[in-house]
Protein backbone atom coordinates (compact mmCIF):
# COMPACT_ATOMS: atom_id res chain seq x y z
CA UNK A 1 0.00 0.00 0.00
CA UNK A 2 1.65 3.54 -1.16
CA UNK A 3 2.53 5.41 1.69
CA UNK A 4 2.31 9.05 0.21
CA UNK A 5 4.04 11.25 -2.10
CA UNK A 6 8.08 11.99 -1.06
CA UNK A 7 8.55 15.39 0.44
CA UNK A 8 11.82 14.98 -0.58
CA UNK A 9 12.93 13.45 -3.32
CA UNK A 10 16.04 11.87 -3.79
CA UNK A 11 18.62 14.16 -5.46
CA UNK A 12 20.04 13.69 -8.74
CA UNK A 13 24.13 12.57 -8.93
CA UNK A 14 24.60 15.71 -10.79
CA UNK A 15 23.36 17.86 -8.17
CA UNK A 16 25.07 15.37 -5.41
CA UNK A 17 28.34 16.34 -6.92
CA UNK A 18 27.66 19.99 -7.09
CA UNK A 19 27.10 20.20 -3.88
CA UNK A 20 29.98 18.12 -3.14
CA UNK A 21 32.25 20.90 -5.20
CA UNK A 22 30.82 23.65 -3.07
CA UNK A 23 32.00 22.32 -0.30
CA UNK A 24 35.17 21.40 -0.96
CA UNK A 25 35.32 25.42 -2.34
CA UNK A 26 34.38 26.57 0.93
CA UNK A 27 36.64 24.26 2.99
CA UNK A 28 39.68 25.46 0.54
CA UNK A 29 39.01 29.16 0.97
CA UNK A 30 38.79 28.42 4.89
CA UNK A 31 41.85 26.59 4.45
CA UNK A 32 43.53 29.30 3.08
CA UNK A 33 42.09 31.36 5.61
CA UNK A 34 43.32 29.85 8.42
CA UNK A 35 47.25 28.85 7.09
CA UNK A 36 47.42 33.05 6.34
CA UNK A 37 46.49 33.66 10.17
CA UNK A 38 49.00 30.89 11.54
CA UNK A 39 52.01 32.93 9.50
CA UNK A 40 50.60 35.67 11.15
CA UNK A 41 50.59 33.79 14.80
CA UNK A 42 53.72 32.28 13.91
CA UNK A 43 55.34 35.94 12.92
CA UNK A 44 54.13 37.56 16.51
CA UNK A 45 55.42 34.51 18.46
CA UNK A 46 58.90 35.00 16.57
CA UNK A 47 59.10 38.82 17.15
CA UNK A 48 58.64 38.18 20.74
CA UNK A 49 61.26 35.27 21.17
CA UNK A 50 64.09 38.08 19.57
CA UNK A 51 62.89 40.35 21.52
CA UNK A 52 63.09 38.71 24.89
CA UNK A 53 66.22 37.08 23.46
CA UNK A 54 67.84 41.31 22.70
CA UNK A 55 66.43 41.66 26.44
CA UNK A 56 68.42 39.36 27.90
CA UNK A 57 71.73 39.95 25.86
CA UNK A 58 71.45 43.77 26.88
CA UNK A 59 71.41 42.24 30.60
CA UNK A 60 74.12 40.30 30.10
CA UNK A 61 76.51 42.87 29.08
CA UNK A 62 77.53 41.35 26.25
CA UNK A 63 78.25 43.76 22.83
CA UNK A 64 77.33 42.69 19.66
CA UNK A 65 80.90 41.69 18.84
CA UNK A 66 80.93 38.94 21.18
CA UNK A 67 77.54 37.58 20.17
CA UNK A 68 79.04 34.81 17.55
CA UNK A 69 81.71 33.91 20.07
CA UNK A 70 78.63 33.32 22.53
CA UNK A 71 76.82 31.23 19.78
CA UNK A 72 79.51 29.10 19.44
CA UNK A 73 79.89 28.34 22.52
CA UNK A 74 76.49 28.09 23.60
CA UNK A 75 76.21 25.38 20.55
CA UNK A 76 79.30 23.51 21.54
CA UNK A 77 81.08 24.01 18.36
Amino acid sequence: MPRGVRKNPAKSIDDQIAELREKIASQKANLKSNQDKLKVLEAKKEKREFSLLADALKESGVTPDKYPELIKKLSGK
